[in-house]
């Protein structure tokens, strides 16, 4: 392991070498060349605070026409029940008055 370690070393020293021999420069980090804000560090130009303000206002519409849509959904499926419940008795009080008829 020392061994291989040594040899990365040496050659991260004096730089790569290709195949055929020549050198190659050894390879940099690369830097960011964005100048200015930097959204990961918590800096954001106006425009783009506007633009995710204007993103969280619409989140927030779309959150309340779901809860709006549940809400619905849950009255109708009461509604549904309600009249399953009718259904059943009407049903039942018509085979009784045709019981008793017959």
């Amino acid at each position: 392991m020392k061994l291989i370690r040594r040899n990365l070393e040496e050659e991260v020293g004096r730089g790569a070498r290709k195949r055929d021999g020549k050198s190659v420069a050894p390879k940099q980090p690369m830097k960011d060349l964005e100048v200015g804000q930097d959204i990961e560090m918590g800096r954001l130009d106006p425009a783009d605070e506007m633009n995710l303000s204007k993103y969280f206002e619409e989140v927030n519409a779309i959150k309340a026409d779901m809860k709006e849509i549940t809400n619905l959904l849950l009255d109708l499926q009461d509604v549904n029940e309600e009249m399953k419940s009718t259904q059943s008795y009407k049903i039942l009080l018509s085979l009784r008055i045709g019981l008793v008829l017959t």
